[in-house]
């Protein structure tokens, strides 16, 4: 593909190699859609019509050559093409056409003969022109060639550029006149009209002479413009260095000046000086921006003709602008122009502390005769002095809080009452799931009904920014208490795909609020560009910073990150965990005690060879009837046959958790009458092939044998104990404590079922003795091989007490707090190390919780203050990622089929309202329209399109009788 230019004129090519003059590197455009500033900034410094060169027309082929830029390249400190001047000499044909060849003129209507000398004639005089032009003023000549080469090379093919140039002849001397040779017919016609051509060129040359000067005279005057700015520069360079050098020496003066100064006003400066005052009370003074202040009433600058105080320059008046918004002048006398606003501060007085009428009224001067020095530094303490005033920091607060007010006042209640009714329609649509569709269906149900809902905000596209910005008002309010608090943070992350096939990653924590019990908190879900380890853990750390926590607060607050078992999150060599213990090293890593707890059941699965034919039976009576509508109705019509319950069966002992395998036993169990009657009525059905009969027989003696029902029984029992433990671990208020008890005890009940089997397990071997179960008839099949209930319960506990073992130092420390744990009688000093180490890892104050444990320890039901802030960090640490998965099914919820094209970032702002927003009736809006208001419209907005009812698509006749 070849490569041009598309700077202003130049006709670089790679298609005429002799146009590139020498060697010239071609640069593509930036791309509009990722730099999209940087482009538009190229094609500012192109110089050429925005017909020509756009942001639409920038694509893959578009270039611009190493001739414009500094360093012949972009670089970090010139990224962009030097700025193009006004396109010079151009003639009519090139002003705004396309860039093309030109095409050859057609010659004068006259003889070949005219033709010809009039061409001959005007290339002599153009060339020997240019030459004199060059001789006589070599500053000329020289601009003239630089602005050549900076708008690029002329117009068309180069080769047919050099072929139309004219050749150059010598002048000796360029004061001695020209002197033309013409050849002219001997007619009187021709003669006029060579002299007619050469009047015309005659008159272009000139015109490009003075187009040349003109910009050599801009050149020169931008030269003289930055020479004058470095002058100014130094000037005020020095002139700052010689006020350091004299400020030591006239400090006694000023206070002398001052004090006298004072002394004669009724109202004295310095009452409201505010004592100890830092450099931060300084910029918060400086908050106020001057729009903000001519938005306030009663605010204007009486600086109308900038009539500031002689002995500033205008350097100087613009930089004490910039640092003091509230500066005015008037008469050139500086005042305050908050605290005259404000005219009194009212309530907020304090004793002794009142506005300066001075400031108020623009008296501030300099006083007396002095030196140019003097007086800058007595006009600079003044401005300083009164920025630091206890008086004007309240004066600035009570300006902001008149402003706040006049928006508030502005808008009626009824204004405000009709934008809160349309927010609270969109919320109620985020809480419940609904598609945002229905926003201009309820907002139209709810004008049906006598509710005023403005005129405005009643699209999809207005409830989706709606949500968006209540969503991130929520969550900049829960992380700004967070912060303020200082609570200790766990962050808990899971990864998925979701249903438009796109990587995201699922991102809760768990803090305390308000100094309350730690809480789930869903924090955003964020798009994978990948699921690599090195890309979630950075996609992690752009979470919480964007969120607003910073690097210094993790390190101080930052104590737990939970994930599951994968290897990309745990992995010990460059796993998500490992990557971020590198950069936390005080972080406690966790592995979820759910999946732990089902990775134990998997192991005990595979070594005990006979509950995969168990496994195997389940998963055939699940496909089934979960594939086949036929076989499922007839299941339903075998249960009401016999009186049998029927529930749904699943799969067992797959990824889903030991609860839902639970319930797929508990199914079949309770379902074994109706699953008996629907096999014995598939196996006599003629209507059936042989081979389907031959698999319902074989269904049907499997079912009736006593091994599948003593088999049926134990796995009741031991998954019904495991579905217990699972459900307690999910629960958002168990700690890690609380769940290494419930853990040893199922334990203990698995071991016991060992020498006293469970309720369902004595069932079955009653009915392996008697030889029926619930009017079944049972018969025994030797081919099939019963589980070894000894074998399959010690395998189970041996690998939960692998799986989930909590001998981990940190854990270990933590048990301190379990008053079971304690001796009978324990000394004053039990558990001081293990509450050291805790408060060092985690950045708690020591000696508090060291009073907190003794006071506890010499009464053991009292809840020791002091001891709050440990028990609040081990309450924060989860036990399971189990919040991950329910943010799984809600994000699952959102984007249904129907819903799929959402945007991720539309998700989680659905997430953040449906999770962590209180319901419909507990939402007030009046503090997101406040902030709505600020940089949107109302509903009642007249400014914008106003909306209507819709009339139906379709009339039918016979709405006119119903």
């Amino acid at each position: 593909m070849p490569k041009r230019c598309a700077y202003g004129l130049c006709k670089s090519d790679t298609r005429y190699p002799k146009s590139l003059d020498g060697e010239v590197e071609f640069f593509p455009f930036p791309k509009p859609k990722t730099q999209g500033e940087k482009c538009r900034a190229w094609i500012k410094q192109c110089g050429r019509p925005h017909s020509q060169l756009n942001v639409d027309r920038i694509n893959k082929n578009t270039y611009i050559c190493s001739k414009h830029f500094v360093n012949r390249r972009p670089t970090p400190e010139y990224p962009n093409p030097i700025a193009a001047l006004p396109v010079l000499g151009l003639r009519s044909e090139h002003q705004g056409a396309c860039r093309r060849c030109p095409s050859d003129r057609k010659p004068a209507p006259e003889t070949q003969h005219e033709a010809t000398t009039s061409n001959s004639t005007e290339d002599t005089f153009h060339s020997t022109s240019q030459q004199s032009e060059t001789a006589c003023d070599p500053l000329t000549a020289m601009s003239k060639t630089t602005s050549r080469e900076y708008l690029g090379s002329d117009h068309g093919d180069p080769a047919q550029r050099r072929s139309q140039q004219p050749e150059r002849v010598k002048v000796e001397d360029c004061s001695q006149t020209l002197e033309l040779n013409v050849i002219v017919k001997e007619e009187e016609g021709g003669m006029v009209g060579v002299v007619g051509q050469m009047e015309w060129k005659t008159r272009e040359l000139k015109e490009e002479e003075m187009q040349i000067e003109n910009a050599h005279e801009v050149i020169v005057d931008r030269m003289v413009k930055r020479e004058g700015e470095v002058m100014e520069f130094k000037e005020e360079v020095e002139e700052r260095a010689i006020t350091e050098e004299v400020e030591e020496s006239t400090i006694k003066e000023e206070e002398t000046e001052v004090k006298v100064e004072f002394e004669e006003r009724s109202v004295k400066e310095d009452c409201d000086e505010r004592p100890g005052i830092d450099e931060e009370d300084v910029e918060g003074n400086r908050e106020m921006t001057t729009p903000d202040l001519e938005e306030m009433d009663g605010v204007t600058d009486p600086d109308i003709n900038n009539d500031w105080p002689d002995l500033w320059s205008a350097k100087q008046t613009q930089d004490f602008k910039s640092k003091n918004p509230w500066l005015g002048s008037k008469n050139k006398k500086l005042g305050c122009l908050v605290c005259s606003s404000v005219i009194s501060i009212g309530i907020v007085k304090e004793q002794g502390v009142s506005l300066s009428r001075e400031w108020m009224n623009f008296e501030i001067q300099v006083s007396g005769q002095g030196n140019r020095t003097t007086g800058l530094s007595v006009l600079r303490n003044k401005v300083r002095k009164h920025a630091l005033s206890k008086a004007h920091t309240q004066a600035v607060k009570l300006a902001e809080q008149q402003k706040e007010a006049a928006i508030e006042n502005a808008v009626t209640e009824s204004y405000m009452k009709e934008t809160e009714a349309v927010f609270r329609t969109a919320y109620h649509l985020a809480k419940k799931n609904r598609p945002l569709s229905d926003h201009e269906s309820l907002i139209e149900l709810q004008e049906l009904n006598g509710v005023k809902m403005g005129s405005i905000l009643h699209s999809r596209y207005s409830a989706t920014q709606i949500i968006q910005h209540v969503a991130s008002e929520m969550q900049s309010q829960i992380i700004s208490s967070i912060i303020a608090s200082s609570s200790k943070l766990a962050v808990l992350i899971d990864e998925t795909s979701s249903l438009s096939h796109k990587a995201v990653m699922t991102v809760s924590i768990k803090a305390s609020i308000q100094e309350e019990s730690p809480e789930f908190i869903f924090l955003e879900l964020v798009e994978l560009e990948n699921q690599r380890a090195d890309c979630i853990a950075q996609a992690l750390l752009t979470c919480l910073t964007n969120a607003g926590f910073t690097e210094e607060w993790l390190h101080e607050n930052w104590v737990t990150f939970v994930s599951d078992g994968a290897s990309v999150m745990l992995g010990k060599k460059s796993g998500v965990a490992t990557r971020l213990t590198s950069r936390f090293p005080k972080l406690f890593l966790w592995h979820c005690m759910n999946h732990r707890l089902e990775l134990a059941v998997s192991d005990a699965v595979d070594e005990v060879n006979s509950v995969n034919h168990f496994q195997i039976f389940i998963q055939k009576l699940y496909s089934l009837y979960s594939v086949s509508n036929k076989n499922e109705r007839e299941l339903v019509n075998a249960a009401a046959e016999v009186g049998s319950q029927l529930l749904r069966i699943g799969r067992i002992l797959d990824v889903r958790w030991v609860a839902s395998s639970f319930r797929t036993v508990r199914a079949v169990w309770t379902s074994l009458g109706a699953l008996v009657q629907h096999f014995k009525n598939a196996c006599s059905d003629e209507m059936r092939s042989t081979k389907e009969r031959q698999m319902y027989r074989g269904l049907l003696d499997r079912v009736q044998s006593p091994e599948l029902i003593c088999d049926l029984g134990l796995m009741y029992d031991t998954l019904h104990e495991l579905s217990l433990l699972s459900q307690e671990l999910q629960s958002r208020s168990k700690t890690l404590l609380r769940a290494e008890h419930l853990l040893k005890r199922s334990i203990r009940v698995i071991q016991s079922f060992k020498e006293s089997p469970g309720e369902k397990y004595s069932e079955a071997l009653e009915a392996k003795q008697t030889g029926e179960y619930r009017s079944i008839a049972l018969k025994t099949n030797a081919k099939l091989k019963s589980i070894n209930p000894g074998q399959f319960l010690q395998s189970l506990v041996n690998n939960l007490e692998k799986r989930l073992s909590f001998e981990d130092e940190t854990i270990m420390d933590l048990s301190i707090l379990d008053q079971s744990k304690w001796p009978s009688k324990p000394s004053i000093r039990h558990g001081e190390e293990q509450v050291k180490r805790l408060c060092k890892r985690f950045n708690l104050c020591t000696d508090q919780a060291l009073n907190g444990i003794r006071d506890l320890l010499e009464d053991p039901s009292s809840e020791p203050k002091d001891l709050k802030p440990l028990m609040n960090c081990m309450n924060t640490f989860p036990v399971s990622t189990a919040e991950c998965e329910r943010n799984f099914s809600l994000m699952n919820n959102i984007s249904s089929d129907k819903r799929a094209v959402l945007l991720i970032s539309n998700i989680s702002y659905l997430m953040i309202i449906n999770i962590n927003g209180p319901p419909t009736s507990k939402f007030d809006p009046r503090k997101y329209t406040r902030t709505w208001l600020k940089s949107h419209r109302a509903a009642s907005s007249l400014r914008s399109k106003q909306c209507s009812l819709k009339a139906p698509a379709e009339s039918k006749f016979v709405w006119n009788i119903l």
